[in-house]
């Protein structure tokens, strides 16, 4: 489970580059994302990057520099699924923080790689 945990701490460091290519290996295909604005199943490459513009797109404009991933807590599923919770933690260049949102991923592991194949927020 330690490395479903580790991945996802891998796509923060990844994430907080704010660049679409470097946060696209991290999720398997197909994979869904659940928000308040509905439910997006993403059967590519380009809806991925699409989806995850939507997201980083506006952190360009407030000032962002990094995100951590704080308080997981790790379901595990079956042998290659884990459930894990928590809260990013997104930071100003200040330093200070910008936001916290809570989010759960739902890892599968493929091969010896763990990726995302649901993320809900």
């Amino acid at each position: 489970m330690n490395d479903a945990l580790n991945a996802i701490h891998d796509y923060y460091r990844a994430f907080s580059t704010l660049e679409l290519d470097a946060c696209a290996p991290f999720f398997s295909l197909p994979c869904m994302f659940i928000s308040p604005q509905g439910t997006r199943a993403v059967a590519n490459h380009e809806d991925l990057v699409r989806v995850l513009a939507s997201v980083i797109d506006p952190l360009r404009t407030k000032d962002y520099q990094r995100s951590e991933f704080v308080e997981a807590q790790l379901t595990s599923v079956t042998a290659n699924a884990v459930l894990v919770r928590g809260m990013a933690v997104r930071y100003r260049k200040s330093g200070e923080e910008l936001e916290r949102v809570p989010l759960s991923y739902l890892m599968q592991q493929t091969g010896t790689a763990w990726k995302i194949s649901v993320l809900v927020a």
